[in-house]
């Protein structure tokens, strides 16, 4: 059983790498900033790319790369902050993307249930918004290329520390 457990890191760490060289993390961040269904998919692989390794220095490498190269900030703190104006919609065809205009009985009832699947919609966003930055505060190193850890630190003290608020 422990050979497995050091497979699996050794084998997600692989998968960590070659999805960094393959350009999937932009390809995420851009899922993200077009603000379509997309975008709820593409924030669950990058809390996956970071969160499924235990190896600090794929998590490290991934994290760097998120904050100095893609610019990954300027689109997970909107998210975060719950703007709605960044978050992914819904798709048309699911419960959280419903819209109704009649107001019968019927349509009450999926109305709520429109309500409550937005609810989750938007907690599922903000979770793996907080996860993916929670990642990137253990693994941003004082020593990260391009001063990594202190961009990181200086979006939550912008603003009057609303960030930091926020996390409260």
């Amino acid at each position: 059983l422990p050979t497995t457990t050091t497979t699996t890191n050794n084998n997600n760490t692989s998968i960590v790498s070659h999805f960094i060289q393959a350009q999937g993390m932009e390809l995420m961040l851009r899922c993200i900033s077009s603000k379509k269904h997309s975008g709820h998919g593409a924030l669950k692989v990058l809390n996956y790319a970071l969160s499924s390794t235990n190896d600090t220095t794929s998590g490290k490498q991934a994290a760097e790369y998120l904050v100095v190269e893609a610019g990954a900030l300027k689109v997970l703190f909107p998210l975060f902050m719950r703007h709605t104006s960044s978050v992914p919609k819904p798709a048309k065809c699911s419960d959280a993307g419903a819209s109704f205009s009649n107001s019968n009985h019927q349509n009450n009832k999926r109305r709520k249930k429109a309500h409550r699947a937005k609810k989750n919609w938007m907690h599922q966003i903000e979770s793996n918004a907080i996860h993916v930055l929670y990642s990137f505060v253990r693994f941003l190193t004082w020593d990260s290329p391009m001063d990594a850890k202190e961009r990181l630190l200086a979006k939550f003290l912008e603003n009057d520390c609303e960030k930091c608020d926020r996390c409260i």
